[in-house]
């Protein structure tokens, strides 16, 4: 698919950032009620009540370097230490986004220059709090190099457990949210989208499949061939809420038990025992739908 350019693209963009960080932090428990769910402000402050229940946590971990400084110290100097990482990591992955660059490349950037983006806000929170005296300006360099070091093993680990941790609660929230809409919404009557499938096979549909000018119709009651064209009959089918896995073959997601690998490719396994194919192009639009 081609990257949009320009204000609407930029707009789709970061309705893409604000729907992961909301979805993540529904699953989660802290989610946004429906006035704020687009409201940075809101995650300023979840971002700032995270850093410091997790600076008063480290903090009564003692760690090493701030063992000299008293707990109320200790926690202040881990919380705006968190908070900081948590805000360049944050507006990098933003930035980055909004540059163009796919999500998950984004995060794996803004993961590996974290350590080099902390390292001078750790050595002011330091110098400012006492913990470690000022280095000489001729050997800020090496200080610097040094905190770059000292940091870079907890901030590659924690950010992206915090990430993996992030992308599977959005996932989560979204196919909850998916699931909880598909039940509640009434499912249209299949005779009145294809007038002559046969009332006899119900309106519970599973699948259908292109046979040369023809189409196969699966519903759970039964099945039907009917002469119409299988791109057409796609696009009609949209209430559904089907996926297309292969070129002949399109799926209700609700009746897939569960996707399998076939050699390089993959194959659905329906509710009816059926198996079909699906392409390796296709393959994680129908993950994700999963």
């Amino acid at each position: 698919m081609p990257k949009k350019h320009g204000p609407t693209g930029e707009v789709e963009r970061k309705e893409n950032i604000l729907r992961f960080w909301r979805d993540a932090t529904v699953f989660l428990g802290a989610g946004p009620t429906a006035n704020n769910a687009s409201s940075w402000r809101y995650f300023l402050l979840h971002g700032a009540v995270f850093s410091a229940a997790s600076g008063l946590a480290v903090a009564a971990l003692e760690p090493s370097s701030t063992t000299e400084l008293p707990y109320p110290g200790a926690a202040l100097a881990w919380t705006l230490q968190i908070g900081a990482a948590l805000a360049l990591l944050t507006a990098s992955v933003t930035g980055l986004v909004l540059a163009g660059v796919r999500r998950r490349v984004a995060v794996i950037i803004a993961i590996a220059a974290l350590p080099v983006l902390v390292a001078p806000i750790s050595l002011l929170v330091d110098g400012g709090l006492g913990g470690e005296p000022d280095s000489p300006p001729d050997q800020l360099g090496t200080a610097l190099l040094r905190e770059v070091v000292e940091v870079a093993p907890a901030c590659l680990a924690l950010s992206a457990l915090l990430f993996l941790l992030l992308e599977r609660a959005s996932r989560l929230s979204q196919l909850l949210r998916r699931r909880i809409v598909a039940s509640q919404a009434t499912p249209p009557e299949l005779s009145d989208i294809l007038p002559k499938v046969p009332l006899s096979i119900g309106s519970d549909l599973i699948r259908i499949e292109a046979q040369d000018h023809y189409i196969l119709v699966v519903t759970t009651e039964g099945s039907t061939t009917l002469s119409v064209g299988f791109a057409e009959t796609v696009e009609k089918l949209e209430p559904f809420e089907g996926v297309q896995c292969h070129r002949s073959h399109w799926v209700v997601p609700r009746h897939v038990t569960r996707l399998v690998r076939d050699g390089s490719a993959h194959r659905c396994i329906l509710s009816n025992s059926e198996s079909i194919p699906v392409s390796r192009r296709r393959a994680a639009e129908v993950r994700r739908r999963l």
